[in-house]
């Protein structure tokens, strides 16, 4: 709503209607105020506020840069060595890496600064494993069931690590002496409680898989990812492994105030 002053310039002004009496007649009296003031100050945090998203976007793009150029330097050392446990080694830096830089580039494309659609993300991150370890002489099937679910960074980066080092220990070690095999990954909410299962139909896990948690650095990320989630975090074997993860989602916080 707008007025206009004596000499004629317009102005946003508000109104305000109350019930009153006038000679004991009900009326309505209107006041109109000048928010010219208001208005301007909203304007100015509008534009603040548009500066810090573009600002917030273009860090997430030059971390995701970053990582990437890192990625590639781990690239050249993978060329120039010939020990094939060193390489291995690079290899599996690179896909933890890759899985952070996933979600920086997520957000960056995102409307949504503080929130990642996950569901998209799993399946980019599970084709970047999958190319990394699959083969055609032993193909290896990955299921993805998963509600379409929103996390803040700091739950989506354990996250998403969490799973790339699950997923790439099956992959290594699930299906040995086995021609082919099946990774299935669940995603489900219910209220804000998360379920988080990934399960496989291998081999299952070793006898000294207690002595093996001590010394494996992708089990001690497992359990200190978990950890950062607060899951609780419960593993099986049998016909198979199976990983059941339950946290509680975090909300997010206003990121830009």
């Amino acid at each position: 709503m707008v007025g206009r002053k004596k000499n004629g310039e317009i102005f946003p002004k508000e109104l305000q209607l109350n019930p009153g009496k006038y000679f004991g007649k009900p009326v309505v009296i209107a006041i109109a105020r000048d928010i010219t003031e208001r208005k301007k100050a909203e304007q100015k945090i509008k534009e603040s506020l548009k500066e810090k998203e573009i600002l917030l976007a273009e860090i997430h793009h030059r971390v995701k840069n970053n990582l990437a150029v890192i990625t590639g330097l781990l690239e050249l050392q993978v060329q120039n060595t010939d020990n094939d446990e060193a390489k291995t080694v690079l290899r599996d830096s690179q896909l933890r890496i890759n899985s952070m830089a996933l979600i920086h580039e997520k957000l960056y494309e995102s409307d949504n600064l503080s929130l990642i659609q996950f569901g998209k993300y799993i399946g980019e991150l599970i084709d970047v494993i999958a190319d990394s370890h699959i083969t055609k002489e032993k193909p290896i099937e990955i299921d993805i069931e998963s509600d379409p679910i929103e996390f803040t960074i700091t739950q989506a980066i354990p996250c998403g690590l969490l799973m790339n080092e699950i997923v790439t220990n099956a992959l290594k070690h699930a299906f040995e002496g086995r021609k082919s095999g099946k990774i299935v990954i669940s995603l489900k909410k219910e209220g804000d409680v998360i379920q988080l299962v990934i399960s496989d139909n291998g081999v299952g896990l070793p006898d000294n898989f207690e002595e093996m948690k001590v010394k494996s650095l992708g089990m001690t990320l497992i359990y200190t990812l978990a950890s950062q989630l607060n899951a609780d975090m419960n593993i099986e074997s049998g016909e198979g492994t199976v990983y059941r993860l339950t946290f509680e989602v975090q909300e997010a916080k206003h990121v830009l105030s």
